[in-house]
């Protein structure tokens, strides 16, 4: 049971650590295409339009990523709805467990 938890403990470290790592990346290089935009912008339509277009194009990803993000409304499936007075598998298989525990506890010992 320690093992399975520390297995779990790790695997969850390597991946925040993976994805610290990945987010670290993605933000140096959305800097680096800013100061591309930027650099490219500047140029053709002046500083103040260049700061527009790109405060827009990450605003835009930004709502299109929260949007991506906010949990939705789904109607619940078939498989999830138990006809009333019917176990659920799970819970058929958790007495079942108890039930087993409580045979092995009242059998004689030898």
């Amino acid at each position: 049971m320690l093992r399975v938890i520390e297995r779990e403990a790790a695997r969850a470290a390597r991946r925040t650590a993976l994805g610290a790592g990945a987010l670290i990346a993605l933000l140096s290089g959305a800097g680096f295409l800013t100061l591309a935009a930027w650099l490219g912008l500047v140029p053709i339509v002046g500083p103040l339009q260049a700061a527009l277009v790109i405060g827009l194009a990450h605003a835009g990803i930004g709502l299109v990523l929260a949007a991506l993000a906010a949990p939705g409304r789904s109607a619940p499936t078939h498989e999830a709805r138990q006809p009333a007075g019917e176990i659920p598998p799970l819970a058929d298989a958790f007495i079942s467990g108890l039930e087993t525990g409580r045979r092995a506890r009242s059998a004689p010992r030898r």
